[in-house]
C-alpha cells in the first residue's frame, strides 16, 4: 500500500514535509477550490512557478489534479508530465476521453460521495474495452458537509 498525499497548497515546505513524513507521492492541484481547505488553485500558467519548485525539491512520485470543469490543454498536460508529473487524479465526472487517453500518465478517476455502483461498473468497463486503463480509482466518500470531521 502507498500513501498519496493530497497538500492543501501548491507548497514546497508542505510537498518537503510529506515526504519527510513518509508519503510515497504528493498531488498538486489546478483549475480548481479545493473542498477541504478552501484553497483556489489557479491555472496551468499561474502554477507553473509552484509546480517546478517543488518538482525540484522532492525525490517522490509527483501528480495532478488538473482542474474541474476547465482543463489545461493537452500541451499543457505533456509540459507537465516532461518536467515529471506522473499521475492525474481527476473527478470521473470531470474527465473527458481524450484526458483518459492521454498517453505518459497514470489516470487516476475519483468518485465522490454520490457515486453509485453504475459508476464503478462504468469505470471498470471502460477499463476492460480498452478505452481506457486506470491505475487505481479514488473513493471519497465523505459528504462535503462532514469534511474536518472525525471519522467515524
Amino acid at each position: 500500500m502507498e500513501l498519496i498525499v493530497s497538500l492543501p497548497r501548491n507548497d514546497v515546505e508542505l510537498a518537503r514535509a510529506a515526504e519527510q513524513g513518509g508519503a510515497d507521492a504528493i498531488k498538486l492541484h489546478l483549475n480548481v477550490i479545493h473542498r477541504a481547505s478552501n484553497t483556489r488553485f489557479g491555472s496551468f500558467a499561474e502554477e507553473l512557478p509552484r509546480l517546478e519548485a517543488i518538482l525540484q525539491a522532492v525525490g517522490i512520485t509527483v501528480g495532478i489534479m488538473p482542474g474541474a470543469e476547465k482543463l489545461p490543454t493537452a500541451e499543457e498536460l505533456a509540459q507537465l508530465n516532461a518536467m515529471g508529473i506522473s499521475f492525474l487524479d481527476i473527478y470521473y465526472h470531470h474527465m473527458p476521453l481524450w484526458l483518459m487517453r492521454l498517453p505518459n500518465f497514470n489516470k487516476i478517476p475519483a468518485l465522490d460521495w454520490q457515486a453509485g455502483l453504475e459508476d464503478i461498473f462504468e469505470l471498470s468497463r471502460l477499463n476492460a474495452e480498452g478505452m481506457a486503463q486506470f491505475a487505481m480509482v479514488e473513493l471519497s466518500i465523505i459528504h462535503p458537509e462532514e469534511y474536518g470531521e472525525p471519522l467515524t
